[in-house]
């Protein structure tokens, strides 16, 4: 199987997730590449400072403050890559490099050029995640499709940052879904899901935490379900499910009030 992967080089919770893969199917990646771009950048990839203040009142001052610890170290890394060997680095790209594996870093996965680079390697399957939204002119290269990791238990809350909303809404369980990539978003067959329970103590951080601790297995569990050919999908029925959109920053500040007033109410 010659397995090609697209995301973005996020140190907290996406890299390790997709080290992880790199390192159990080393022999079968033909190739890592890493888009511009990532969680605080629109569309257009600018930084939009409406929802960087949005999700630092999602994620909180304390874990903020853990995350850009690890955003700093990354970013000195990178920038002393190229005069400093690091045993552990904490970019993707200098993961993948480690380990032999092709790299590319690119504006977008869409580009026209980038995707002639994936027409001439031939990949069986394209694991993605990066932070866009594939065309078909990308999701047509692998004759297996094009693989996507969803934090939630599809078809229920599909869209971006998933783990907010079953907070907010007060869930009491959510879980990860591997799904294949259709152009309409989160609305691939699903290969296979695994749920976990939303405790009354868990906060954004911990609860995405959650989901990418058990991610990457159950993306090799895919991958497995894939190569034995006897692949069992199971539908993702939107009319089951639920879409939400990118939290305003209302959405934040409720959010932030609702959980001000059940801690009060613990205490009381």
């Amino acid at each position: 199987m010659r397995i090609f992967i697209t995301t973005m080089d996020e140190p907290f919770f996406m890299n390790p997730f997709i080290a992880k893969i790199l390192k159990e199917r080393k022999k079968d990646i033909i190739g890592l590449a890493s888009s511009k771009g990532g969680r605080l950048t629109t569309r257009k990839k600018r930084l939009d400072i409406s929802y960087a203040i949005t999700l630092l009142l999602i994620i909180g001052l304390k874990n903020s403050i853990k995350i850009g610890y690890t955003s700093f170290k990354f970013w000195l890394q990178k920038k002393l890559a190229k005069n400093i060997h690091v045993k552990k680095p904490l970019s993707i790209i200098r993961i993948a490099q480690q380990l032999d594996i092709p790299t590319w870093e690119v504006d977008t996965v869409n580009d026209v050029e980038f995707l002639a680079i994936l027409e001439q390697l031939k990949p069986d399957l394209i694991i993605n995640q990066a932070q866009e939204i594939v065309k078909s002119g990308f999701i047509k290269i692998p004759p297996y499709g094009v693989l996507n990791r969803h934090a939630s238990l599809l078809p229920k809350n599909r869209g971006r940052l998933s783990p907010f909303w079953v907070l907010f809404r007060q869930d009491r369980e959510t879980g990860v879904t591997i799904h294949f990539v259709t152009e309409e978003i989160d609305r691939g067959d699903i290969i296979c899901q695994e749920k976990f329970s939303v405790e009354k103590t868990d906060d954004f951080l911990t609860l995405t935490q959650k989901g990418y601790n058990i991610a990457a297995d159950l993306m090799l569990l895919a991958i497995k379900k894939i190569e034995s050919g006897k692949l069992e999908v199971l539908p993702n029925d939107p009319a089951k499910g639920n879409y939400n959109t990118i939290p305003t920053l209302r959405d934040a500040l409720s959010f932030r009030k609702n959980g001000l007033v059940n801690l009060v109410k613990r205490w009381i």
